[in-house]
């Protein structure tokens, strides 16, 4: 993944040449390692390739992200990879099948966004359960020290008092 990284930012920086060859080591090591990430190299080496308008290629390399993406079944990448698909279909004036796969990334992005959604609701949903245990917890706390307080209180009263009682019984004794 360093190596996808790198070729990531060679191409930002405009350094094609340098871009495309850590992009082809990228490929070559996850291909031998059988690492996890080599469907998004894949995906990644496919998106070059169309932007230097070799369609057939990046469809070959899409196809082989294809495999394995939808085995994993991680909406982003399945996003990204059927966009992909459609955008090498529609380079290759393919209309239907660029169709097919914008419909397709379509409903994974909705899929993705919905997850997220559901996310979001079970975080708020979180935050407010824990905003009343923090409330009950807090309640709690003040009546505990007021308990400690009120104890105090009597404890310094009784004290007092069995000082004064004790003054009064030595005056007494005298």
């Amino acid at each position: 993944m360093p190596l996808l990284l790198l070729s990531n930012v060679y191409n930002k920086l405009g350094r094609n040449s340098l871009s495309e060859q850590y992009l082809k080591e990228a490929l070559e090591f996850s291909g031998r390692e059988n690492e996890p990430s080599l469907p998004t190299v894949q995906i990644a080496y496919a998106e070059n390739l169309l932007r230097k308008n070799k369609a057939d290629s990046a469809l070959l390399y899409a196809f082989k992200a294809k495999e394995a993406v939808d085995k994993n079944a991680l909406l982003a990448q399945q996003y990204t990879l059927y966009n992909l698909l459609a955008q090498i279909y529609e380079n290759k004036k393919q209309f239907q099948e660029a169709y097919q796969f914008q419909s397709s990334a379509m409903h994974y992005k909705d899929s993705l966004f919905n997850t997220a959604q559901t996310q979001q609701v079970s975080n708020l949903s979180f935050n407010e359960h824990q905003r009343q245990i923090d409330l009950k917890n807090a309640e709690t706390a003040y009546q505990n020290k007021l308990k400690l307080y009120v104890t105090l209180g009597t404890l310094a009263l009784a004290v007092i008092s069995l000082f004064f009682l004790f003054i009064r019984n030595k005056k007494q004794q005298k």
